[in-house]
């Protein structure tokens, strides 16, 4: 149980990265941001012992990221491969 709290709570942080970079935020503000969000001590202590915060943070967080690449390829939405056609 602790493990995957932990590994829920780590991936959080390329999860922040990959989030903020497809909101075209620079790679060092991207980055900071991640570094920022490692050294969380609440996070950190959240994702160490069993509490249900980093289960709950990953699937809204997977959810942002979805809404955020499904909004970009909405707007075109016919720019995919066509030369498979």
């Amino acid at each position: 149980m602790r493990s995957v709290s932990a590994v829920m709570g780590g991936l959080l942080v390329p999860l922040t990265y990959w989030i903020l970079r497809e909101l075209d935020v620079s790679v060092l503000a991207s980055f900071t941001a991640a570094v920022m969000l490692c050294f969380d001590n609440a996070l950190v202590t959240q994702s160490r012992f069993i509490l249900l915060d980093a289960q709950l943070l990953l699937p809204i967080m997977f959810a942002t990221l979805s809404w955020l690449k499904f909004s970009k390829y909405q707007l075109h939405e016919y720019a995919l491969d066509r030369t498979r056609y």
